[in-house]
């Protein structure tokens, strides 16, 4: 089950041409920011990376869907006695001095988006430290819909997930993955099989998210709040089927205890709670009771398939669960073609209590050649 979550893990992963080809993009739109000399000029600009991208939980799109790519352009000014608007307009502004960028141009609620030949969008933020002298790394952000300051944290954000991320029991004696002979992850981008648990069950979540709601787009949750109750009800677990499975549970039980006291369930940012990040449920009722359904759905299909005993059977679960435009077919024959290989040079055993595994230790059994796996 581990090793055939890591596979479709690894369709999952961008290209290191695509890979490229945004890092491409991010140098040249952050030196064109910071190159300004007139409506900047002598205002400290500080350009980070933010979202999937940063934190490592970037999935690949279906079919009409593009990557969401997301830029902090944060300039050190007072925002007390700064206008929101005034800072908006700026960045706008000098995207439109580019002939290049003017006609990529979209103006969003919070950020100005360039949308790069249907393969990905790239969001500029502008933002204001909240704080000048503090390095709490929390930012006032302009938001068209109130004319004025809305608070967040993206920086603090990635860190605090990375720092969840990290922090687990790792599977040692029982461990089933196949080994890549070299492993080259990109630059500030890891590998899947580096990846800890926490990390692949989230792009897993968001997988199932985008399959979910494929036909109705705009009642799906947005990433961020998927990632950070995943995070926040993370336990520790060592392997991705049971991080999946916790953090449903965890879930599941803070559904419960929002319904118990008649309200909708708020998602902060941990490193800055004045910024709701579901602030969007408050005015759209239908979309927070298609979340509710979400969570449970996914709740009953990812329990179905952890009580499936057979991989054959495993494996169609998990392509129904996944489908779309990723190829797990491909992937699940690889990883039948590996067991069978690994049976085959009595390399693969099976414990006491009857978990398979890779490391001949004492009480482990060798398992031997069959057709137990099938076609898949």
């Amino acid at each position: 089950m581990e090793d055939l979550l890591q596979r479709i893990c690894s369709t999952l992963q961008i290209t290191r041409t695509q890979y490229d080809a945004i890092e491409t993009s991010y140098g040249s739109v952050s030196k064109w920011l910071s190159g300004d000399e007139d409506l900047l000029k002598d205002v400290d600009v500080v350009i980070y990376p933010q979202g999937s991208l940063r934190i490592g939980t970037t999935v690949k799109p279906l079919s009409k869907q593009e990557y969401d790519l997301d830029l902090v352009c944060e300039l050190k000014l007072d925002w007390s006695k700064t206008d929101a608007m005034e800072v908006f307009d700026a960045i706008k502004k000098r995207m439109l001095q580019n002939e290049t960028y003017a006609q990529m141009l979209e103006v969003k609620k919070r950020c100005v988006r360039l949308n790069y030949a249907g393969n990905y969008h790239l969001d500029i933020l502008p933002a204001c430290p909240t704080n000048l002298v503090s390095d709490d790394c929390c930012i006032k952000v302009p938001d068209r819909s109130v004319e004025g300051w809305k608070d967040s944290n993206p920086k603090g954000y990635a860190e605090w997930f990375d720092k969840v991320a990290n922090d687990y029991i790792p599977l040692q004696q029982y461990e089933l993955f196949e080994k890549r002979a070299e492993i080259q992850p990109l630059p500030d981008v890891e590998a899947v099989e580096l990846k800890p648990p926490l990390k692949r069950a989230v792009q897993l979540i968001k997988r199932y998210r985008d399959v979910y709601f494929e036909n109705n787009p705009e009642f799906a949750p947005i990433s961020i709040v998927l990632t950070t109750l995943a995070a926040q009800t993370y336990n520790k677990q060592g392997s991705v089927a049971e991080t999946i499975q916790g953090v449903l549970d965890g879930i599941s039980v803070l559904l419960s205890k929002a319904q118990q006291q008649n309200k909708r369930l708020k998602v902060a940012n941990p490193m800055n709670p004045l910024e709701d990040l579901s602030e969007r449920w408050d005015n759209d009722a239908m979309a927070y009771k298609h979340f509710v359904k979400f969570v449970y759905d996914f709740q009953r299909e990812w329990n179905q398939i952890i009580d499936l005993r057979g991989i054959q059977y495993v494996s169609t679960a998990l392509i129904g669960m996944f489908k779309g435009h990723l190829p797990v077919e491909e992937e699940l024959r690889k990883q039948a073609n590996f067991m069978r290989v690994l049976r085959e040079n009595n390399k693969l055993g099976v414990t006491s209590s009857g978990i398979l595994t890779t490391s001949m230790l004492s009480n482990t059994i060798p398992v031997k050649g069959h057709n137990f796996y099938g076609s898949v």
